[in-house]
């Protein structure tokens, strides 16, 4: 999820998604659904949320795609291991994890589908 509109690349709007709640109880709309992609971030289905604070990856949906997620006091990786790589970083600050780079394999090299529900 994110609330930066020029990080989406194709954006589309989003239809019948329920809002997202977060910690503080407060109620976002999921406006459009895309894919981010920077030299240090390639993320498909990714929801555009207006309001939201922070960007935020859905582990659970990393691991949908078949993805193995790890976390350490250190950091977290993300490995992919049909490939057999590291696809993502990130460093540990404070209680949070802050990913550093993730690149998402296409759809066509992961064997899972993708659904509306399952968007980030």
């Amino acid at each position: 999820m994110t609330s930066n509109y020029s990080l989406m690349n194709t954006p589309s709007p989003a239809k019948s998604l329920p809002p997202i709640y977060v910690a503080d109880d407060n109620c976002m709309n999921i406006t459009h659904i895309g894919t981010i992609n920077t030299p240090s971030l390639n993320l498909p289905h990714t929801y555009y949320v207006p309001n939201l604070t922070f960007n935020l990856v859905s582990v659970g949906q990393l691991c949908d795609l078949r993805l193995t997620v790890s976390f350490s006091p250190n950091g977290c990786q993300v490995q992919d291991p049909q490939m057999g790589q590291t696809i993502g970083t990130g460093r540990k600050v404070g209680r949070l994890f802050e990913l550093l780079s993730l690149q998402v394999p296409p759809p066509s090299s992961i064997s899972a589908p993708v659904t509306d529900s399952d968007t980030y």
